[in-house]
């Protein structure tokens, strides 16, 4: 996710998203990768950071798995690129797997970039990939390893998920 301040004064971004009730953030990162780590601890981090002038990024879980990331700063005509890596578990429905991407948008967005893993798949099991956003390319399998990799620009999200395979 990239945060863009096109204001004359430093911002702070936040941004909440809804992962899957199976899933797991295991990577997190603000233009080099960051680490994961206990919420309070994060927090205080966060604020300390923050009154040093440290460019810290937090992210939280703030119900069920509703999270809340925060970036600061955000320079004047810059931008922040956040990283978010998680972990799901899909759902095995007839002869493949079923996997929803959890990308929901009201507006435009300038650039998608999006990398998709399946692993532990065997070969005769095909991943499939439920989203809002619509993608031109399949998936390449690799001795049951199914990768995916997609950079769009000026994407708007549907009202209906569109299937990948």
């Amino acid at each position: 996710m990239t945060f863009k301040n096109e204001h004359n004064r430093i911002l702070e971004g936040a941004l909440e998203f809804t992962l899957s009730e199976t899933a797991t953030i295991c990577g997190f990162g603000l233009d080099v990768d960051g680490v994961v780590v206990e919420k309070e601890k994060a927090r205080v981090t966060f604020e300390k950071e923050v009154r040093k002038g440290i460019d810290p990024v937090l992210v939280e879980m703030i119900k069920g798995n509703v999270f809340r990331t925060r970036v600061y700063p955000i320079p004047v005509g810059g931008t922040r690129i956040v990283r978010i890596i998680y972990q799901d578990q899909a759902q095995m429905e007839n002869d493949h797997f079923l996997f929803h991407i959890p990308i929901y948008f009201n507006t435009t967005l300038e650039n998608l970039n999006i990398s998709l893993i399946c692993t532990h798949a065997s070969n005769d099991c095909q991943p499939q990939f439920l989203s809002k956003v619509k993608f031109q390319q399949n998936f390449v399998n690799s001795n049951g390893r199914f990768c995916f990799e997609s950079h769009q620009v000026n994407v708007k999200s549907s009202q209906d998920e569109q299937s990948i395979t």
